[in-house]
């Protein structure tokens, strides 16, 4: 069992007798922000045994408990029941300390094509491969090797010989636990120490500490007095204009926040002010946006999918909550369209030096035709060489 280093302080606040090794290592893991402690911890495995036990209430037995950065106090309890066999970061972990690694989920399939997804799968491997095959199987077993896939329980007691949903449902039934989504989403950063954004509408007051600008005032403009040169700061920061403010409190001068807010604020609800551009009494007019919204038929790059489209849907849903929208999702079908791909195949780019310039096919041929050219080239989702 492996606990984070916040969980084993909270331990320590409330009585544990810990070692001093242990509240060392405590200390010196919670100094700095996660975002570093998660690259570290990706670099290399640390931990420091906690000098106790644990019982697997599946099998009664003791286990040794941990303490190591790499488990998260923010995610689920804090602690996590290692299975070094069948988890990447659990294994690096076990090897780097000499822990115990025991196989308990074995793949699916039987004998030497068992790392494969099927016997019409394997057929096509050469013999070599089905070797190979053979001797990765041979490593999970000897903790060489991990098994992050579902299939059957082995050294798993009365679970032995059921597959791995199955033996969830039931482990679960025998301890009382009870079936929890966790999510890895958190707060998300809007922040940006740029120009080109949303200004943040807060006024910074020694006397007041953070006020927000009164609605009557919105939006803050930005200024024009900028000097672009960078220093590290935000460009406001040196805006005279900008920056040196009055207290709408106590009159007495204070500072406007220099940062801006990230354009996917922006990107996250524009389609809903297009319906209504010209609003300047309110974010739309939501007769406008019903008789618009939700957009029918999105193009846009994959890569979006974890950023833009996921704000987008934020968006969507607290402004449903809010009642000025009616719809669930923004966006009812979506198409990822593929890349234009250089003549031999590669993406597009100059060190490669096989970019073709849109600018001069549209001079030599015409946009139109160049625009049917490109739709017509293949499916629309698949990358095509040019």
């Amino acid at each position: 069992m492996v606990i984070s280093p916040e969980l084993a302080r909270r331990w320590i606040e409330v009585g544990w007798q810990a070692s001093d090794q242990v509240k060392k290592y405590v200390s010196e893991a919670l100094n700095g922000r996660e975002l570093e402690r998660l690259e570290r911890a990706a670099r290399e495995k640390t931990g420091v045994d906690a000098g106790i036990k644990a019982i697997n209430p599946a099998t009664n037995e003791e286990i040794p408990v941990w303490v190591a950065d790499y488990v998260l106090g923010s995610y689920g309890t804090g602690a996590i029941m290692a299975v070094p066999a069948h988890d990447e970061r659990d294994w690096g972990f076990a090897k780097k300390f000499n822990l115990e690694i025991r196989q308990v989920v074995s793949p699916l399939s039987a004998g030497p094509v068992r790392i494969y997804d099927s016997i019409n799968d394997a057929l096509k491997k050469p013999p070599q491969d089905l070797e190979s095959a053979i001797e990765d199987y041979e490593k999970i077993k000897a903790g060489e090797k991990i098994y992050t896939q579902y299939g059957i329980l082995i050294n798993s007691n009365s679970f032995t010989g059921l597959e791995s949903a199955e033996a969830v449902k039931k482990i679960s039934k025998k301890i009382g636990a009870e079936l929890k989504a966790q999510y890895k989403l958190h707060d998300w950063l809007i922040s940006r120490q740029r120009y080109w954004g949303a200004p943040i509408p807060i006024i910074y007051c020694e006397q007041c500490g953070e006020v927000p600008v009164a609605e009557k005032n919105l939006p803050v403009v930005l200024p024009e007095d900028v000097d672009f040169r960078p220093t590290g700061e935000s460009p406001l920061v040196r805006s005279a204009s900008f920056q040196k403010v009055i207290c709408p409190k106590c009159r007495l001068p204070a500072r406007r926040e220099s940062d801006t807010m990230d354009t996917f604020v922006d990107s996250s609800w524009y389609f809903l002010r297009y319906c209504d551009p010209h609003n300047t009494q309110e974010i739309f007019d939501k007769k406008k946006v019903a008789a618009w919204c939700p957009v029918t038929f999105y193009v846009g790059g994959a890569e979006h999918a974890v950023m833009h489209l996921l704000y987008a849907r934020f968006f969507s849903k607290v402004l449903r909550d809010l009642g000025y929208v009616s719809f669930n999702e923004p966006f009812l079908k979506l198409r990822n369209q593929g890349l234009i791909l250089g003549e031999d195949g590669q993406k597009m780019s100059k060190s490669r030096g096989n970019v073709v310039n849109p600018d001069e096919i549209v001079d030599k041929f015409g946009a139109d035709t160049f625009r049917l050219y490109e739709m017509f080239m293949g499916p629309l989702e698949e990358a095509k060489p040019w």
